[in-house]
C-alpha cells in the first residue's frame, strides 16, 4: 500500500469536506438573506427553483435538518481517518469515492442558483448518488469493530447513500415536470417504502439505519402534504411498512442475543461441572 496514496486520499477528503460545507453554508445563507429581503418568497430550502407546495413529494423543511447529522458523522470521518484503525478502510474501501463525491457536490451547490442548470445538477445527482452506493458497497468488507467505525464510516455513509436515493428523486421532479403527477408520485413513495423495507428484511447487512432515514424522508412528505389524501395514504404505508421491517429485525436480534447468551451461560456451567 503506497504512503503517498494514503496521504493523497486523506488530505483530498479533509480539503474537500472543508470546501463542501463552506459552499453549502454559503448556498444556504444566501438563501435565507434572500428570505428576510422578500419574506413572502418561500425558498428557504434546497432546490427553490419552484413552490414547493407544488412538488408533491416534496418534504417539510424539518426534514433536511438530517443534514446536520450527516455533516457531523463526515466530519468525524475525516478526523477518524487518520487513526489506524480506519486506515484500510479509508484507503481501500472509501478510496477516492468520497472525494469525487464531495467534488460533485461543490459543483451541485454552485449550479443551484441558477434555474438554467436544473437538468445537468439532476444528473449531477444522480452521479452522486451512483459513486455513494458503490462506496456503501465497498463498506460491507469492513465490518464495524469500534463505535467510531459505526458512526464516521458506515453510519455517516450510510444517511448519506439513503439521502442521495432520494435527493436524485427530487431533482428529477424538479427538473422534468412531467413526473410531478399525483400518480407517478404516489408510485414513486410507495417504491421508496419497499426500497427502505428490503434494507432491513432482504439486504445482506439488515440495515435498519438506511430503512431509517428513507422512513424520516417519507414522515415529512407526509407532513408537508397531508393535504393530499393519495400522497398521504402512500407516505402512512410505506412508514409502516418500513418501520415493520425494523421492527422485524430488532425482535430478530433480541432472539439471537438471548441465545447466544444462553448458550454461553450453558458452556459456562458444562465447564465447571468438568473441572
Amino acid at each position: 500500500m503506497s504512503t503517498k496514496r494514503e496521504l493523497s486520499i486523506k488530505v483530498l477528503n479533509l480539503l474537500l469536506y472543508l470546501g463542501f460545507i463552506g459552499v453549502s453554508f454559503n448556498y444556504y445563507l444566501t438563501k435565507c438573506n434572500d428570505d428576510n429581503k422578500n419574506p413572502n418568497n418561500d425558498t428557504s430550502n434546497i432546490l427553490d427553483h419552484h413552490d414547493r407546495d407544488d412538488i408533491y413529494i416534496f418534504p417539510a423543511k424539518f426534514t433536511f435538518y438530517i443534514w446536520y447529522i450527516i455533516y457531523v458523522l463526515l466530519g468525524g470521518f475525516v478526523v477518524y481517518q487518520w487513526f489506524e484503525p480506519a486506515n484500510d478502510v479509508t484507503v481501500e474501501g472509501i478510496s477516492w469515492y468520497y472525494a469525487i463525491v464531495s467534488s460533485l457536490s461543490i459543483i451541485w451547490f454552485i449550479l443551484a442558483s441558477n434555474e438554467k442548470y436544473i437538468l445537468l445538477d439532476a444528473f449531477i445527482s444522480l452521479v452522486i448518488s451512483c459513486t455513494l452506493f458503490r462506496l456503501y458497497d465497498n463498506l460491507s468488507l469492513y465490518p464495524p469493530i469500534y463505535l467510531a467505525d459505526r458512526l464516521f464510516i458506515h453510519y455517516g455513509f450510510t444517511i448519506f447513500t439513503a439521502w442521495s436515493l432520494f435527493s436524485v428523486i427530487l431533482n428529477f421532479w424538479f427538473a422534468v415536470s412531467f413526473l410531478n403527477t399525483t400518480v407517478v408520485s404516489v408510485l414513486t413513495i410507495i417504491i421508496l417504502g419497499i426500497v427502505g423495507f428490503s434494507f432491513t428484511g432482504h439486504h445482506k447487512r439488515h440495515d435498519v439505519v438506511f430503512a431509517a432515514t428513507i422512513s424520516w424522508i417519507l414522515v415529512g412528505i407526509s407532513v408537508e402534504h397531508h393535504d393530499t389524501l393519495p400522497i398521504l395514504v402512500a407516505s402512512l404505508t410505506s412508514i409502516g411498512l418500513i418501520l415493520g421491517g425494523i421492527l422485524k429485525v430488532w425482535i430478530r436480534n433480541t432472539i439471537a442475543w438471548f441465545r447466544l447468551r444462553r448458550e454461553r451461560e450453558n458452556i459456562g456451567e458444562r465447564s465447571s461441572l468438568l473441572a
